[in-house]
């Protein structure tokens, strides 16, 4: 097979380039639905910060580059100041990328309907349909990162209502409610009142239409838990708009101060482990944890006799890291069996972490410093019962 036919002639299979702007043709559409796509820019200033390195393949290495700035003091008069210049400060993130792949069996159907090609229209179902696979493993794999499932890589910083030290620790007390909304945006200002992880400097708002704001994304549990606390409605129902915009009726959530409050769907699936690709994705979403620390979708994971925790995530500027190596591609394998049937992939070059800078020359002091945290990020846990 080296050629598609189609209603517009005949496409060269063999030939890399157009069978990459096919694929993308079908990609387009389900990056419209993504609930990252928003949040996702080509700069250190997105939230999701995205490098395309379109020469990286498999275990090829793509650096972030972050500029430190100036912090010394001056000198005055005839204090000598040659011999005293600052150094500049220098921090680098790296991630290294890896490739995979999704597979689809084709079936009968796409028997050869001449010798050397086949109908285009059933393969551009199969792109289609692998590239929502895509796109939700995609959307799924960002969630697993800022929430900490991702490759069971710890969050350095942890936010919980009366500081509590585990989400085991967690009681019918520690719920969302307007109070914790008020203490979360300060702690994203100040940088202080972690339950996990040292005071640090405050995260970077990302900029928008209306002046710097940080993102809180939210499931449902705690959508509705918020929208039930007699503060919250009392606020909202005498700050919002009337009419079928009021926040309560569309159940928007909206913007506390400099925080966006967002709900993301509810996570449906399994995860063999917590490795990139490793999980079979039904809905993409927030996954819930358990007493243990367990993810929803885990092995282990399990609310008999167990506490239900929903974990938040508070974003500022360059709070995750992708990086896009090489650009996906479509293949199709015939069976060794004359070709009865058929199988196509799409194969991706990528990898995601929360933030991690490393310093290249010198870093800062005290709270000021920023290596080994999450940079751009942290998260809060909240009780939902048990």
């Amino acid at each position: 097979m080296d050629r598609f036919t189609g209603q517009t002639g005949v496409i060269p299979y063999k030939n890399k380039l157009v069978r990459q702007k096919w694929l993308r043709q079908g990609v387009l559409p389900v990056m419209e639905t993504s609930f990252w796509g928003a949040y996702i820019g080509n700069s250190k200033s997105a939230a999701v910060y995205q490098a395309n390195d379109f020469s990286a393949g498999h275990e090829h290495n793509v650096i972030f580059d972050f500029d430190g700035y100036l912090v010394g003091e001056g000198k005055r008069g005839k204090e000598q100041a040659y011999g005293y210049g600052e150094t500049k400060k220098k921090f680098s993130g790296h991630l290294t990328i890896e490739r995979g792949r999704y597979v689809v069996h084709n079936g009968d159907e796409f028997d050869l309907e001449n010798i050397d090609a086949v109908d285009l229209s059933k393969h551009s179902d199969s792109r289609d349909k692998l590239a929502d696979l895509w796109m939700r493993n995609k959307n799924q794999y960002i969630f697993d990162i800022a929430q900490g499932f991702s490759e069971g890589k710890d969050l350095s910083h942890i936010w919980r209502p009366n500081k509590r030290a585990t989400v085991g620790d967690l009681g019918s007390t520690d719920v969302i409610n307007m109070n914790s909304l008020i203490d979360i945006e300060l702690t994203c200002r100040t940088g202080r009142g972690y339950a996990k992880g040292r005071d640090r400097l405050p995260l970077i708002p990302v900029s928008g239409n209306r002046g710097g704001r940080y993102t809180m994304v939210i499931d449902a549990y705690l959508e509705a838990i918020l929208r039930k606390d007699p503060e919250f409605q009392d606020i909202m129902k005498h700050a919002d708009v009337r009419g079928q915009k009021n926040r309560l009726i569309q159940g928007y959530i909206g913007h506390l101060g400099q925080l966006d409050i967002v709900t993301a769907p509810s996570f449906f699936g399994t995860s063999s482990s917590n490795l990139q690709y490793k999980t079979s994705v039904v809905a993409s979403g927030m996954r819930a944890l358990d007493s243990d620390g367990k993810f929803q979708g885990e092995a282990g994971y399990t609310l008999e006799g167990k506490k239900q925790v929903s974990r938040a995530i508070i974003l500022g500027q360059s709070a995750i890291q992708l990086a896009s190596g090489k650009s996906p591609d479509f293949k199709i394998q015939e069976s060794e069996d004359f070709a009865i049937d058929s199988e196509s992939a799409i194969i991706l070059y990528s990898r995601g972490q929360r933030t991690r800078l490393e310093a290249e020359t010198e870093d800062y002091q005290g709270e000021a410093k920023q290596t080994g945290i999450d940079f751009g990020m942290f998260a809060a846990d909240f009780y939902i019962a048990g």
